[in-house]
């Protein structure tokens, strides 16, 4: 028997898709485009390769709450005889790219800050036209969050922006489940 999430899953695909469509729009786009886990998204940087400067967009499921009252996307406080009827599932969607660096001999000019500014609002609204995709023919609930610039740290800039959107519990396995093969 395989067990595949039917809560989480379904909707960060969702979202992703939707994202790598937006940013493959944008003049200069992230050629790395992915989900990723954890707590936070960490930049990474090797011998070969910089996720900053080559561009990084992301998907993350960074809390999955049961919320069934009327207070979604609350999380529930109080014990349901039924369980949970809902989940609220909190997403997380980000780009970073380089940012522009001072060396020893120079600090980076107003011309490469501002292009800098401008990239990073433009990858703001990727992220707002992929909630717009995401939300056409979704049906359930869905919250925006605001959008939140990322401190420049270690060669990125960029920002994040939070969509949680509600989710039926189906991941309960029996012999009728589709989760069940």
């Amino acid at each position: 028997m395989t067990i595949v999430d039917l809560v989480a899953t379904p909707l960060a695909m969702r979202l992703l898709v939707c994202l790598g469509d937006q940013v493959a729009q944008l003049e200069k786009p992230p050629t790395n485009v992915m989900l990723r886990s954890g707590n936070q998204v960490n930049f990474l940087m090797s011998l070969t390769k910089n996720e900053c400067c080559s561009g990084l967009a992301w998907v993350r499921v960074s809390q999955i709450s049961p919320s069934s009252g009327n207070n979604w996307p609350a999380q529930d406080q109080t014990p349901n005889r039924c369980g949970t009827q809902r989940y609220a599932v909190e997403m997380e969607m980000g780009i970073v790219r380089c940012a522009p660096v001072a060396t020893a001999q120079a600090i980076p000019s107003d011309d490469r800050w501002n292009i800098s500014a401008v990239d990073t609002l433009a990858d703001f609204a990727a992220m707002d036209r992929a909630i717009c995709c995401f939300l056409d023919g979704f049906g359930g609930l869905a919250l925006p969050g605001a959008w939140n610039p990322i401190a420049v740290q270690g060669m990125c800039v960029g920002g994040t922006m939070n969509l949680t959107a509600s989710a039926n519990p189906c991941n309960c396995v029996d012999d009728e489940s589709p989760a069940a093969s």
